[in-house]
Formats: structure tokens, C-alpha cells, sequence
């Protein structure tokens, strides 16, 4: 809000995407009166637990990797079904890494299921994942380890960028997880059993949060009877695998005045990558406060 006030604006037009999501609803929910609008867009649902959002986000991996899979079989890009393809890639890493003669270090399981959770992200990665599978079976992993670097933004001297470091400090302080560290362990087995290319692995990747030092402080969904705030404008993607489409739907359906655009697709958050269909009903609400009518559905 100081930022706002700096600005000189008498009310915030703010658009955010994925975490971004969360700092608009605490600011919604702190100053409701200063909102002048706001788009959000891969929508985290504040109401979840630290592991229920894990197991929602591995849901989502998982529905992203069936959709993969299915376009990859419609094209027959393997010469033989893609999910035996990528299971064969897995356990070819736990039998013994991978070597990666373009890279620094061979692909082990976890920089394969680091490279294909990337390549979920986002459609346009698809047929860089297919050969990097395709590599990987004929024993270079150099592509698998490429997407795993792009993922834990790793730089080309081995060093890293800090946002992994702010990501698990900011998350495991915004949620309320497990005191016990063998707890959400179990957790990370119960979600694999159901979800296993990514369940264990994406729900393990929290257990630093039993041992984080400090008291989490969990941000508040929205209230359902707040008032003075305006529309606010969400954005939820059918097939994102971090944000699921329910969570978009079920938020939007719980704040007063609230329009949903669900885009019928792939990949994490969609506003201004070129969508008329979206890029049109939230640019005409940012700019002139115009709301479609009710919620739309953009194919």
C-alpha cells in the first residue's frame, strides 16, 4: 500500500500471477477499499494446508503429464507408448544415473522428475521434453539435466539464482504444516502411492518446512463478507499443473462480485501470451473496469 501511495494512485491495478496471487488477496483482504482492480491469474486457494496444497500441485503435475502423454501418443513421437517411455527413463536414473556428456553431472531420479515437472510448466516445452526422453534413452541425459537446471534456476557456472531459497522461506512461514519431519515423509509415501512421478518427490520437497526455524504465520483467504472491495478478476487454466483449476474456481466463487475466466489449456497462468480471448475480457478490465458479464470460458 505504500507502494501505491508513492505512485500517487487512489487505488491499486494490480496483476498477479502465481504467488503473486496470494500477495493480491492479502492485500484485497487488508485494504478492500484501495483495490481499483485486479486480475489474478493461477489462482493458490489460502484455505489449504502446506501438504494439502503439495497433494493438490501433485494432482495437477500428474493431469499436466496425462495430457503430455496423450498428444504425444496422438503423434506417435516415441515409436512406442510414451508412458512406458518416460518410465523407462525413470528407471534407467534409479538403476544408475544417467550420463550427461553435455552437462556437469549425470541425471540422477531426482533430475528426471526435476526436468519432466518443468517441462509441465508450459506447453511450448513439450517437444523439447520428447527429445530430451528421446536422448535419454539412448543414454545422453544432457536435455533432462538442461530442463532440471532451468528449473532450480541454475546458472551456466553452476551457481544458482536465490529464489529457491526465498520460495521455501516464504512458503513454509505462509502454510501450516506438520512439527514432524517422519510425518510429512509419510505424507510424501501416501501422495506417491496415488500420484507416482511426482506425489513423493513434490511433498518430500517440504519436509524442510517441519524443522524451519520460527513460527508460521498462515496468510487468510478473502472473507466471504468483506465489504467495499471491488470485482476482482480471476484466471484459472484447466491444465495447470501448479495452481489446479479448482482452486481458481473455488476462490473466486467465495469473494463477492467476483468473475472467473477459465482457459480451456496447458501451462501456468496465460494473461498477456497472446490469447485474444483472454488478453481482451482483462485488458478491458484493467483499463476501462469493464467485467464480462459472467464467467467466461475461453477454448
Amino acid at each position: 500500500d505504500l507502494i501505491r501511495s508513492a505512485l500517487g494512485d487512489d487505488g491499486l491495478t494490480y496483476v498477479g500471477y502465481s504467488y503473486g496471487t496470494s500477495i493480491g488477496q492479502q492485500y484485497a483482504r487488508l485494504f478492500p477499499q484501495k483495490v481499483r482492480a485486479m486480475v489474478l491469474d493461477g489462482v493458490v486457494d489460502l484455505d489449504r494446508t502446506g501438504l494439502e496444497a503439495a497433494e493438490d500441485q501433485a494432482r495437477g503435475f500428474t493431469r499436466a503429464m496425462d495430457a503430455y502423454v496423450a498428444e504425444c501418443d496422438a503423434t506417435n513421437c516415441f515409436g512406442a507408448p510414451t508412458r512406458e517411455v518416460v518410465g523407462q527413463v525413470i528407471a534407467s536414473s534409479e538403476a544408475e544415473p544417467i550420463p550427461a556428456p553435455g552437462a556437469d553431472r549425470p541425471a540422477t531420479p531426482g533430475v528426471v522428475t526435476l526436468a519432466l515437472s518443468q517441462a509441465m510448466y508450459s506447453r511450448l516445452l513439450w517437444s523439447r521434453l520428447t527429445s530430451a526422453l528421446r536422448d535419454a534413452g539412448e543414454g545422453d541425459a544432457t536435455g533432462l539435466v538442461a530442463l532440471a537446471d532451468s528449473y532450480l534456476q541454475r546458472q551456466s557456472d553452476g551457481s544458482y539464482a536465490n529464489g529457491f531459497e526465498i520460495y521455501f522461506g516464504v512458503s513454509c512461514l505462509d502454510s501450516q504444516w506438520p512439527d514432524s519431519f517422519d510425518e510429512v515423509l509419510a505424507a510424501g509415501k501416501d501422495v506417491g502411492s496415488r500420484y507416482p512421478i511426482f506425489g513423493e518427490a513434490l511433498v518430500n520437497d517440504y519436509a524442510r518446512c517441519a524443522l524451519w526455524p520460527g513460527e508460521a504465520d498462515p496468510l487468510e483467504p478473502i472473507p466471504a463478507d468483506i465489504e467495499g472491495l471491488a470485482p476482482l478478476l480471476f484466471i484459472s487454466t484447466t491444465g495447470d499443473p501448479a495452481t489446479p483449476h479448482e482452486s481458481g474456481v473455488k476462490v473466486a466463487a467465495a469473494i463477492p462480485g467476483a468473475r472467473l475466466i477459465t482457459n480451456v489449456g496447458e501451462g501456468h497462468t496465460v494473461f498477456a501470451s497472446g490469447k485474444p480471448c483472454i488478453d481482451r475480457a482483462a485488458s478491458a478490465y484493467l483499463v476501462d473496469l469493464t467485467l464480462p458479464d459472467e464467467d467466461l470460458r475461453c477454448d
